[in-house]
């Protein structure tokens, strides 16, 4: 059971990988034109490979969430920091943060966390709302059940 969970950890982090993959490409045609997507297809698959690494880095390490003993602070710090250990490597190695100028790089990695914050309380704010909604299911639910 507990590796079926995983794996659905890893296939949603390669998924969310992948999806900012064709989305990052989709921007860098529309604002730098062919010549972006040139530089990808050059390397397309260690590009994409990539990608799916980071994915699974981020994906993978949000199981921590699952943990009830951890404190919730302990646990983003988790998540943050395994998969910001993967992201900077990777990013480097296939270009993605351009290392010759030290305001340049500061500057993504600054963009970098900063992305990582709005995707991670996007998906907070999502889970928060569907628990709420469930909670307000669950009260109907025992009311409905009291009644008869």
């Amino acid at each position: 059971m507990k590796g079926l969970k995983l794996l659905k950890y890893i296939m949603f982090g390669i998924s969310w990988g992948c999806l900012f993959f064709v989305i990052t490409c989709l921007i860098g045609n529309a604002v730098a034109g062919e010549d972006y997507l040139l530089l990808v297809m050059k390397d397309f698959n260690r590009q994409a490979l990539g990608a799916m690494l980071v994915g699974m880095g981020y994906g993978t390490t949000s199981i921590v969430y699952n943990s009830e003993r951890l404190p919730f602070g302990l646990q983003v710090f988790i998540h943050f920091a395994v998969g910001t250990a993967i992201y900077f490597p990777t990013a480097i190695t296939l270009g993605w943060m351009p290392m010759g100028s030290p305001i340049n790089l500061v500057s993504m990695i600054i963009l970098s966390i900063l992305a990582f914050f709005i995707i991670w309380s996007m998906f907070y704010f999502y889970y928060r709302a569907e628990a709420k909604k469930i909670n307000r299911q669950l009260k109907q639910l025992e009311k409905d059940s009291g009644k008869q």
